[in-house]
């Protein structure tokens, strides 16, 4: 433990003094007020280290240190003096003094300094002392020391001299040892010891040289210097050691430190940006020009105020006061960002966007919190705006954010209707965008996030429900770059038009299907026509025979299946005449089999509740099915019709219990023509549900009845609530 005695008149000082010292961990400090009490106190102990004031009443800091010089007392000694004192510590130095220190620097900075003088003070007073105890110590030391040390014999011949003196000199130890010090060091270096050296030996005494400028191999350095005797056994000067300390940044950091406080003020001031600089208690230590200019203020207006209490409105302080004592508390020196506002000199309110960086001395204590500002007032409006307008628009706008890492920052709440899910699910969820979109088209905004300068203007896409039901969506996309070009994010709107991509597919549908109508009227009809006329003929020629009869008959059936196909052309050409729509299920089924004689069929249903997205001739499909059960299943009772899942598909199954189907005719009852009747019915059936996507499949055991599977795809089926 260091002990240390502080001298100053002012009694407030001397607390702030020892405490800062003491805070440090390694010096006991005592205090005094006055030479006079001083000297008493170290009449009572010892010290390793005196801190006295220059001006004080009775005996001044410069009297004290050469009483305590002349008794022959070599403590370390340091002096504090004012600001513009300069040949008050040009005379301490000369007069003994170690360092001196001005006064009216930062306290935390000033008194971190003192400690730090006392430190490399104490370690040379006692590297002086160790010196006069033996050659091997004083030389480790001096090896070890960032002082520059020589050792000059009679006539200024070198001894020694420490590797710090060599390198700094540029000459090995074989160039320097025996050779005159005049030869060996710089000029003013040498010139300044010789000018003392004499003296030194003759008188035996120690001497200080004052701090001077001197140039090393182009460097410009002050060094204060210290020539002590050193003598043999008998007490006679044998030799003299010269101890040079560099003393540069002392003699320069008043000069330093305004230059600098000055050159960082034009670069605050000389920027845009609002930037304003507070202490652990949130008052203001500096402001930039931008600053000041935005609030109406003054610097001088500003400077060792609160921030809080000078440009934060009411309702905003204490929010601000517990967000800044959080930051503090922890001591964490990380960038936050916030957002609060400032009111003006003139009382306007301003929204401010805010990064906030934390400054922490070594021992991790709050030095200052660095704020730097936007005003954002005008862009928060625009945003207003914006969010007005997106949570009210019918299409969803959305932004996802890419770098560094994809999550949603925004969707409308409009997202709900199109997808059925709300914004904060998104918000949860990153991977549900990927989730809610169909499995064909992961693909596309896959490509979109991965490579978001290949898209086009707009791409469009399928999505599911959270009921089940499949929407199309047209999303138009714009890139937003970040400083550096890259792609950061993306901004969407998205509009559901589910309803004009049904339209279109049906549309396609029917025009496929009017080729086949006009196919099958002009190809069937006229092959009935020409068996018509060729009847004819036969009878025309065959007045009197008895095959006119049967000539007769077969026109007669010819015409029946003219009129059979041309039922079948009225009934096709109404498939996809109407947009398709949700239909109930079991509210068509029971429909077409109330217009039905059933006769002894039992009837039964299992899809209460079902809408499928479908063809409005859907009610022919069933009036098909029971129309069948009813002609070609012989002994059938029973009629039901339920449903079941398969995979993500939805199943309506119509089942009988007749003689069933055979094997090889379970995919030949779907082909246009085939069977007893019209031959139109079940191919009619898979027509009308193709316009929607679905088919249908007959999987029932001959024998045991028919069973026609009615596949419907995921989205194009619900639930209605009950």
């Amino acid at each position: 433990m260091t002990r240390v005695l502080c001298v100053d008149d002012e009694s407030a000082f001397l607390e702030i003094e020892k405490r800062y010292l003491e805070k440090v961990g390694e010096f006991e400090v005592d205090i005094a007020t006055s030479v006079k009490d001083a000297v008493a106190i170290m009449d009572e102990s010892s010290y390793d280290a005196i801190v006295s004031d220059y001006q004080m009443p009775g005996s001044d800091g410069i009297e004290f240190l050469k009483m305590l010089r002349n008794a022959g007392n070599e403590i370390t000694f340091i002096l504090m003096t004012g600001r513009g004192r300069e040949d008050v510590a040009i005379d301490a130095l000369n007069s003994g003094a170690d360092f001196y220190l001005q006064k009216g620097l930062d306290p935390k900075s000033q008194f971190y300094e003192l400690a730090s003088m006392i430190r490399q003070a104490v370690r040379a007073k006692q590297a002086e002392k160790d010196i006069r105890v033996g050659e091997e110590w004083y030389r480790s030391l001096a090896e070890s020391s960032m002082d520059f040390i020589l050792v000059l014999g009679q006539g200024g011949v070198v001894e020694y001299a420490n590797h710090f003196l060599l390198t700094a000199i540029g000459l090995g130890s074989d160039q320097v040892i025996g050779r005159k010090m005049s030869s060996v060091l710089p000029p003013t270096m040498a010139s300044n010891i010789t000018s003392r050296f004499s003296s030194v030996f003759s008188s035996g005494e120690p001497v200080a040289l004052g701090p001077e400028e001197h140039d090393v191999r182009g460097t410009r350095l002050w060094l204060t210097t210290t020539l002590v005797p050193l003598k043999d056994e008998k007490g006679a000067v044998t030799s003299v050691m010269s101890i040079s300390r560099d003393v540069s940044e002392i003699m320069r950091s008043s000069e330093a430190v305004a230059r600098e406080r000055d050159r960082v003020q034009n670069y605050l001031d000389s920027s845009s940006v609002l930037m304003v600089v507070v202490n652990a208690d949130c008052v203001v230590e500096l402001v930039n020009d931008s600053w000041s200019v935005l609030l109406g203020y003054e610097k001088d207006e500003l400077v060792g105020r609160s921030l809080v209490e000078t440009v934060v409105p009411e309702q905003s302080r204490e929010e601000l006061v517990r967000y800044f004592q959080g930051l503090v508390e922890r001591r964490t020196p990380t960038r936050s960002k916030l957002e609060f506002p400032v009111v003006t000199k003139d009382g306007e309110v301003r929204l401010m966007h805010w990064n906030m960086s934390l400054q922490v001395d070594a021992e991790g204590a709050v030095e200052a919190a660095v704020c730097c500002g936007e005003d954002v007032t005008e862009v928060a409006v625009q945003d207003a705006r914006f969010r007005l307008f997106a949570e009210n628009a019918k299409d969803v706008v959305l932004r996802i954010i890419l770098d560094p890492a994809l999550r949603m920052e925004y969707i409308s709440p409009s997202v709900l209707v199109l997808a059925g899910r709300a914004p904060e699910d998104f918000y949860l969820d990153p991977n549900l965008v990927f989730d809610v979109i169909h499995q064909d088209d992961r693909g596309k905004l896959r490509n979109l996030i991965e490579s978001p300068e290949s898209i086009g203007d707009s791409t469009v896409m399928r999505l599911f429900h959270a009921d089940g039901s499949l929407k199309w969506v047209e999303c138009t996309v714009t890139l937003v770059k970040g400083a550096n070009g890259d792609v950061v994010a993306l901004e969407s709107v998205a509009r559901d038009i589910t309803e004009r991509m049904r339209y279109e597919n049906a549309l396609r549908q029917v025009n496929k299907k009017l080729n086949i109508l006009s196919s099958i009227t002009r190809h069937d009809v006229l092959n009935q026509l020409s068996v018509l006329v060729g009847w004819l003929q036969i009878a025309t020629e065959s007045e009197g025979s008895p095959d006119v009869l049967d000539c007769l008959q077969r026109c007669m059936d010819a015409t029946s299946t003219i009129r059979t196909q041309l039922e079948f052309t009225e009934d096709y050409k109404r498939i996809g005449m109407k947009r398709p729509d949700w239909l109930d299920v079991d509210e068509v089924f029971k429909r077409e089999v109330a217009g039905i004689s059933v006769g002894g069929l039992e009837i039964a249903t299992d899809v209460e509740g079902l809408e499928v997205f479908a063809d409005t001739m859907l009610e022919r499909v069933f009036y098909n099915l029971v129309a069948n059960t009813i002609s070609h299943a012989g002994d059938a009772h029973n009629v039901r019709l339920s449903h079941r899942f398969e995979g993500d598909d939805l199943m309506v199954v119509y089942e009988d219990d007749g003689k069933g189907i055979p094997q090889k005719e379970k995919e030949m009852v779907f082909e246009r023509g085939y069977g007893k009747g019209t031959g139109y019915g079940l191919y009619l059936a898979r027509e009308v549900l193709s316009i929607t996507g679905s088919d249908i499949r007959e999987t029932g055991v001959e024998g045991e009845g028919a069973r026609f599977e009615i596949s419907v795809p995921k989205g194009n089926y619900r639930f209605r609530e009950p």
